[in-house]
């Protein structure tokens, strides 16, 4: 406003007042005859409805912004937040069940462990070794890495679930409210994986990953090599994680939240391992097992996502 009055007196050729005397001049009319409470007035539903407009834009997101989830420790194994976003899912080059690429909406933060299940865990839980888990599918078999801070192996889908569902009822009031444990989905698997990165692994391979060249054709404890960007350990190699989804190739129409087909005993399974070369070590791999077979390089990563 004092811009306008020092305009006003420029134009009427009158030479401005000190500070006190613009003020009350210009509360008495101005020098054009009432001009000035009369502007104000015009100005003033303008001025209103901006100051209404902001008001309301913060009374919105205040009510409807998330507060940033955190870090968990429940039942002495660590989970990693992952935020919702949006990401390509899928390849545009490579294995036909791969594509399409396609963008993939995760409409809720959930969180990832950050270590693949041990096997002093599922001991812990589900009362058997690995020496039992391999007995159970062929005594022949060898072992491929044994220690209780090791990634179990020989466990099948359906023995997952079997652990999800005793964690669920033991832990259920560490949970945050509308969470539950489960396997991650096929698209919350990839998600994470890829942490706002690409497809391929950011940097050497070596460093992040136990596979064909330096596993010793064997899995090894977890945590030894780096963590991505959103700190989740040996999401390539070591071994392949079992997915809550069943196995089949992508729907186009599933863009929110996709958890693949409905039917089917065939799971995926996603990350390779360390029988795998440099070559099969990607975000978007996939592979598949049927749900109550068991393999020497086949283990899980537990989530916590929303309850369906």
């Amino acid at each position: 406003m004092k811009n306008i009055m020092l305009h006003d007196y420029s134009l009427s050729g009158v030479k401005p007042p000190n500070r006190l005397v613009k003020e009350r001049h210009f509360l008495a009319g101005g020098a054009r005859g009432g001009q000035g409470p009369s502007r104000m007035r015009s100005i003033m539903p303008l001025v209103n409805r901006i100051i209404l407009c902001l008001l309301c834009g913060f009374i919105w997101q205040s009510c409807t912004s998330v507060p940033e989830s955190k870090d968990l420790v429940i039942a002495a194994m660590s989970f990693k937040a992952i935020p919702a976003g949006q990401f390509k899912m899928g390849a545009d080059q490579g294995s036909a069940d791969e594509q399409p690429s396609r963008k993939i909406i995760i409409s809720q933060d959930y969180w990832m462990a950050k270590y693949e299940l041990t096997q002093g865990q599922w001991q812990k839980i589900m009362g058997s070794s690995i020496e039992d888990q391999r007995d159970k599918t062929n005594k022949a078999w060898s072992l491929r890495g044994v220690g209780v801070t090791h990634p179990i192996y020989y466990i099948s889908w359906k023995e997952c679930q079997t652990l999800i569902a005793k964690l669920n009822q033991l832990y259920s009031e560490q949970l945050p409210a509308g969470y539950q444990f489960s396997l991650p989905s096929e698209a919350q698997w990839e998600y994470a994986c890829r942490a706002g990165g690409t497809n391929k692994p950011s940097g050497d391979l070596a460093n992040l990953a136990w596979f064909d060249a330096n596993s010793d054709e064997q899995c090894h404890e977890v945590g030894q090599k780096a963590a991505n960007t959103w700190g989740l350990h040996d999401m390539y190699g070591n071994v392949w994680e079992w997915c809550e989804d069943s196995y089949d190739h992508y729907s186009l129409e599933e863009k929110i939240d996709p958890k693949g087909p409905t039917h089917g005993d065939v799971h995926v399974n996603r990350g390779a391992s360390w029988h795998e070369g440099a070559g099969g070590c990607y975000s978007s791999k996939r592979d598949w097992y049927s749900a109550d077979g068991r393999l020497y390089n086949l283990g899980m990563r537990l989530a916590i996502t929303p309850k369906k």
